[in-house]
Order: C-alpha cells, then sequence, then structure tokens
C-alpha cells in the first residue's frame, strides 16, 4: 500500500500556479473595486482579472509586493512566489505582508531579494466585507443583488476550504478559492 500525504499548504501553491496561468499579462486588468484594504509599505492593492468562461471580467483583489525600486515587479524577473493567506477573518494581513517582506530583505544570498520574489496576498471577501474593506453594497435590491461590482466574494469563511464564490450575482457560481 502507498500512502501519498499532501502538505497542508500545497492548495494554495496550486493555486497560486493556477492564477499565474490565468492572470498571464493580464496580472493588473481586473476592475478597480472601491474597499478600503490596509495600506503595507513596499506593496499595493491590485485587482487581478479572472477569467470564468462566458463571464470573463471577475475581479480578484490582492496585496502584491513591489520592487527594490518601489515599482510593480518586472515578471521575467521574478524566480519565486510566496503566497500569504490570511486568517478566516482576514486578520493580521497587513503585519504579515510586513513580516515578509522585512524577512525578505534580511536574507543574505543576493539572488533572492525583492526584485525575485513575488509575495501575494490574495484577499477572499466575504458577506461580513460589505460596506466596510472589502466591497460595495446597495441595501434594497433584490436577495443576492446588492454586491454590485465584479469582486469574487465567498459566502462566510467557505474560501478557506475551495468553496465556490458566492457574488458577483450576475456570473456563474463556480470560481473556487483555489483555483482564483
Amino acid at each position: 500500500m502507498h500512502i501519498v500525504t499532501m502538505h497542508p499548504y500545497r492548495p494554495f501553491f496550486l493555486l497560486f500556479a493556477l492564477i499565474l496561468d490565468l492572470t498571464s499579462a493580464q496580472q493588473y486588468a481586473g476592475d478597480y473595486i472601491n474597499n478600503s484594504l490596509p495600506f503595507v509599505p513596499g506593496a499595493e492593492v491590485t485587482y487581478w482579472k479572472i477569467h470564468n468562461g462566458s463571464y470573463s471580467n471577475l475581479t480578484l483583489i490582492n496585496h502584491v509586493d513591489h520592487g527594490s525600486n518601489g515599482e510593480r515587479l518586472i515578471s521575467s524577473k521574478i524566480k519565486r512566489a510566496t503566497i500569504i493567506i490570511h486568517g478566516l477573518n482576514r486578520e493580521t494581513l497587513a503585519l504579515t505582508c510586513l513580516t515578509e517582506l522585512s524577512a525578505l530583505a534580511k536574507v543574505p544570498n543576493s539572488d533572492i531579494n525583492t526584485d525575485s520574489v513575488a509575495i501575494v496576498a490574495p484577499y477572499f471577501p466575504n458577506g461580513d466585507d460589505k460596506w466596510t474593506t472589502g466591497y460595495p453594497w446597495v441595501n434594497g435590491l433584490k436577495p443576492a443583488q446588492g454586491s454590485i461590482t465584479n469582486c469574487l466574494v465567498w459566502s462566510g469563511s467557505q474560501w478557506s476550504a475551495g468553496g465556490a464564490n458566492q457574488y458577483p450575482w450576475t456570473s456563474s457560481k463556480n470560481i473556487s478559492s483555489y483555483t482564483s
């Protein structure tokens, strides 16, 4: 009998590989989503376009680090990637990003630096994030239609188990947090 074990973070490595595939050369082509995510020095909030069959403009919000010049990373120079997954309540995301950037700055290997390592922190909003940090919401619309942007939103903590998106209501609900 051969038993295969999976590292608990393996789905997130697969997620990143799929993100790179789905967003190749379109990395910053998603729609701007009005939000109040925390500022992270050395990084920016980005909006990645996620293709979903016929509805091709869903947006995943991320924090992505900058290179040593304070600009976006040059894809051809990236050798490694670190994906930071926030907690169920999205706590400490900014602190975790800062810690990772600080640790990266102290690595003695000159091949490992802020120009060759991409630090990506996808943001998986849920219903608790409407009006506040995550995405705009309009009260008084038909049930589930208050999410008025293309922002990918999950129900509760279902994103943590690879659950499919809940919003936008105009799209099919088949984007898993593992594949977005």
